[in-house]
């Protein structure tokens, strides 16, 4: 069938993957930037810089004789102490009829530019690719713009104010961010594993994650390659059924000749030859995931039985690859 049709569970996986790879607290600490308000009071003349002072001071001075009637009945001469520190730590001082000096009313700064920006590349980014991932799969880490601008602002939700603040931790949620730095070591460990050593879903299913599987088994296709190539006494034409295993094949061969023919659409389709096709054989490359198009084998008069190319890793099968010989190669306009 052909036509258009939403994805609607697509977003949800997007969202899911973003999740799972920035971690939970990460996340978190993302949500957390993003519902933030700053209450900035804006204050016009001296009288109303004088009232915003009394009327923290009257906050001050309540929740000080609160605490010095709890203290009463518990006779603590220590702790009214405390409250008479506390009651004073506000005070707002006359310099002139006009002019009011406060020692403590500290209002919050404006939103910065630079926290207005990244917020609003990370709304664009987002809202964008879970557009596109409605009609088409997205990758996580498509939308990775989005999280590098946040990054910087994530500290502040775990570090304290240092003012009066002595010999104190500078921290504050100090399991919430240890979770996170763990959280984010085990997934670094488990990412370095899946693409060097090991692709983590070949442990459990036999065609998941294709992606992280293609890393793998090259330097055993090569030796296929090149020995496919010498029995043919001259360079043959190279064809791979994919840009990522015609990029890989050509890395490994450090041959820039190696091209793809595939039904989408890609570079290797405009930088090949097509008067090739008709003066050369050729080795073609598939694989399970992009198999052979009848495109592509009507090309040929004669096309050999596959040879099979098994990946493995530690005893685990990881993906077959398949190298066709095609003879006597003809071009389009002979057939």
């Amino acid at each position: 069938t052909s036509g258009f049709r939403f994805q609607f569970a697509e977003p949800l996986k997007f969202f899911l993957f973003s999740v799972l790879m920035l971690s939970p607290v990460n996340c978190w600490a993302i949500f957390q930037v993003l519902k933030r308000r700053q209450k900035v009071e804006v204050i016009s003349s001296p009288v109303e810089y004088l009232h915003f002072g009394e009327k923290k001071a009257e906050g001050r001075r309540q929740k000080a004789e609160g605490k010095e009637e709890g203290c009463k009945l518990e006779g603590s001469d220590q702790c009214l102490a405390g409250n008479d520190i506390s009651t004073n730590e506000e005070i707002f001082t006359t310099t002139n009829q006009n002019q009011f000096l406060p020692v403590s009313v500290s209002p919050r700064p404006p939103v910065s530019v630079y926290q207005t920006v990244a917020l609003w590349v990370f709304a664009i980014s987002t809202i964008t690719l879970t557009a596109i991932s409605l009609v088409y799969t997205a990758l996580y880490y498509w939308n990775i713009l989005a999280y590098l601008l946040l990054f910087p602002l994530l500290p502040t939700l775990f570090i304290k104010n240092q003012q009066g603040a002595g010999n104190a931790s500078p921290l504050r949620r100090k399991s919430l961010l240890l979770t996170g730095q763990i959280y984010g070591l085990l997934f670094a460990a488990l990412l370095v594993v899946n693409y060097s050593i090991l692709p983590l879903a070949s442990l459990g299913s036999k065609d998941a994650d294709p992606e992280s599987r293609m890393l793998f088994g090259w330097k055993d296709v090569a030796a296929a390659v090149r020995q496919e190539a010498a029995q043919l006494g001259n360079e043959p034409l190279l064809i791979t059924t994919d840009y990522r295993s015609a990029s890989a094949l050509a890395y490994q061969l450090q041959n820039p000749h190696v091209i793809a023919i595939a039904d989408r659409i890609d570079q290797f389709d405009f930088w090949y030859n097509e008067g090739d096709f008709s003066s050369k054989d050729a080795l073609i490359l598939a694989d399970d995931w992009h198999p052979i198009t009848p495109e592509l084998l009507s090309r040929f008069q004669q096309t050999s039985a596959p040879i099979t190319v098994p990946v493995t890793r530690f005893g685990v099968w990881i993906k077959d690859y398949y190298v066709v010989l095609g003879v006597i190669a003809k071009g389009r306009g002979q057939e």
